[in-house]
């Protein structure tokens, strides 16, 4: 009779309802968790500092450029202010509790709402530090110790804002690439070359004297420890060193020597790395060439197509006589 057996909708109502309740609970108590131990987010111009950071992640539209330019200025003006919260944001990572509440909060049809994801963190505050620069250096010891999280995403992106920051993450940098931990040695030699190439390679702004000034000393305290690393024992490693030195410009004999002996490496990731960082180096790298020309035999694909790259890149006349086209 009617009203008598519940019916296949409410069933599922009821289903709905328990979900709801659930993810409500869970969303709650976690944002309970997060006022309480974050920081004070610094302000200007009456907007919070991640209103601001919303213009940097997620991209795509056009308006957001001249709004990026504004979240750019905004934080310079913040200064150090921003960095107690930036670090809190570098730091987020995805609980299975996290995890969990938005694997519920897909399946119910109540409301459209999903908990912010640690990458949403990570991505805006490496931005932040981009805008930064050299302003963020109180922040560099703090970082360092991140190259060690057990997240490793958190870590990745702990090097991505160190390279951010430019040439004053030098010492830190030098110290991760001798840690016994091989992750914090690659990830050192990462943030080092994404270091130099925001200096040679990313076209933002004009590199004035002074900035070349920094750069250059940098390059001269990081590169030699560059090249020990890529003798080192974990493959990681001295792809990482290879791919870094590939960005520092004009090589001295020692990194052209150093990444020609890597070119033999057992681990393939380092012959790719090598052979892409030798490329860059353009005429520059003709002492390479003979190692380069038996890369075109390699067993790997890729290692092949760079090494046909990189011989187009140094030296047209001996790529052709070793049959590349």
């Amino acid at each position: 009779m009617y009203g008598t057996e519940p019916s296949v909708y409410s069933a599922a109502m009821r289903k709905q309802v328990k979900v709801a309740s659930t993810v409500l609970v869970i969303t709650l108590a976690g944002l309970t968790t997060w006022r309480v131990s974050e920081p004070r987010e610094a302000v200007y111009q009456g907007k919070t500092l991640s209103s601001w950071l919303e213009a940097y992640y997620p991209w795509g539209q056009k308006q957001q450029v001249e709004e990026y330019a504004r979240a750019d200025e905004a934080l310079r003006q913040m200064g150090t202010n921003a960095l107690p919260f930036l670090l809190l944001m570098i730091r987020a990572s995805d609980s299975p509790l996290r995890r969990s509440a938005n694997t519920l909060l897909r399946k119910q049809r109540f409301f459209e709402f999903e908990l912010a994801i640690a990458e949403t963190s990570h991505r805006r505050a490496q931005a932040a530090f981009r805008a930064l620069r050299e302003i963020a250096k109180p922040a560099i010891p703090q970082l360092a110790q991140l190259l060690n999280d057990r997240d490793p995403d958190v870590a990745a992106y702990a090097a991505d804002a160190l390279g951010e920051i430019g040439p004053d993450s030098a010492g830190a940098l030098v110290d991760a690439m001798h840690h016994e931990s091989g992750k914090v040695r690659a990830l050192g030699a990462m943030a080092a070359g994404s270091c130099a190439f925001e200096a040679n390679h990313s076209g933002h702004e004009p590199v004035d004297a002074k900035m070349a000034a920094a750069f250059g000393s940098f390059a001269n305290r990081v590169v030699p420890h560059l090249v020990n690393c890529l003798k080192d024992n974990d493959p990681d490693v001295r792809g990482r060193a290879a791919e870094a030195l590939g960005f520092f410009g004009k090589p001295s004999s020692k990194v052209l020597s150093g990444l020609t002996e890597l070119l033999a490496d057992k681990d393939p990731w380092p012959r790719r790395a090598a052979t892409r960082a030798i490329a860059e180096f353009g005429s520059e790298a003709q002492a390479a060439v003979p190692a380069l020309v038996t890369r075109l035999q390699d067993e790997e694909l890729e290692v092949r197509q760079y090494a046909t790259n990189a011989l187009n890149a140094i030296d047209h006349e001996a790529a052709a006589k070793a049959g590349v086209e």
